[in-house]
């Protein structure tokens, strides 16, 4: 979930440095296709107001560490560069997860009750990596996030699959995840990859998905949902 929120900054931070290579990935965390030099991302973890939290936000950080570089490769494009700092703030009480600009804020409550879910935070992380000027329409800027956590992180096995009776590629989320994943699969490997450049550079709009696959977006939706009955 993106969401613009004020925070003020808490006493005890743990502060993680790591040197994202670009290796196999082909690119580093924060440069332009092409440029293969290491880059480091600046980490921040803060599980200072919730310290039972502690081992949970350092399985999280190493997971971080591990996907930033990764996922920054699998959304760049020229002249589009992603934060080289992240903080993750752990906080009381309820919600799930929210980010504004490169702070990621977690709900420990959340995380008490789901223990296993730290995907949320791959698609908190992907918001940093995005950090769209605009964030609408905010289906395309959720879709993206959860493309990356249920089409990347997350095994095969628990990839969504939308009600074909009631969906909508607005839904959000999920929903629209799946219906990037599908594009992606059936016409465009590029695409995701567009979707983002465009957003970054406030460019976007419908025409995006005639433009990479020869189809209206309506038109691949009826597409999509035919192969899900």
């Amino acid at each position: 979930m993106l969401r613009v929120l004020w925070f003020s900054r808490a006493a005890a931070l743990l502060i993680l440095t790591t040197v994202a290579k670009a290796g196999d990935t082909g690119n580093s965390a924060s440069t332009s296709p092409g440029d293969r030099n290491a880059v480091a991302l600046h980490l921040v973890l803060d599980y200072s107001k919730v310290p039972e939290t502690k081992e949970w936000a350092k399985k999280s950080a190493k997971m971080v560490k591990e996907w930033y570089p990764q996922v920054a490769e699998m959304l760049a494009s020229d002249g589009l560069n992603p934060s080289r700092e992240m903080k993750l703030v752990f906080q009381p009480g309820g919600g799930i997860g929210a980010t504004s600009g490169s702070t990621t804020f977690i709900s420990a409550v959340w995380i008490k009750n789901h223990p296993d879910d730290f995907g949320m935070v791959i698609h908190e992380m992907t918001h940093v990596i995005q950090c769209y000027p605009n964030p609408n329409p905010l289906w395309v800027t959720e879709g993206v996030a959860d493309y990356v956590r249920w089409f990347n992180f997350e095994p095969e096995g628990r990839h969504p699959r939308p009600n074909p009776q009631q969906a909508k590629y607005t839904d959000s989320y999920q929903t629209t995840a799946a219906f990037f994943a599908w594009i992606v699969k059936s016409h465009d490997k590029d695409f995701i990859r567009k979707l983002n450049a465009a957003m970054r550079q406030s460019k976007y709009s419908n025409d995006l998905f005639k433009q990479s696959t020869g189809k209206t977006v309506d038109e691949l939706w009826r597409e999509y949902i035919g192969t899900l009955k």
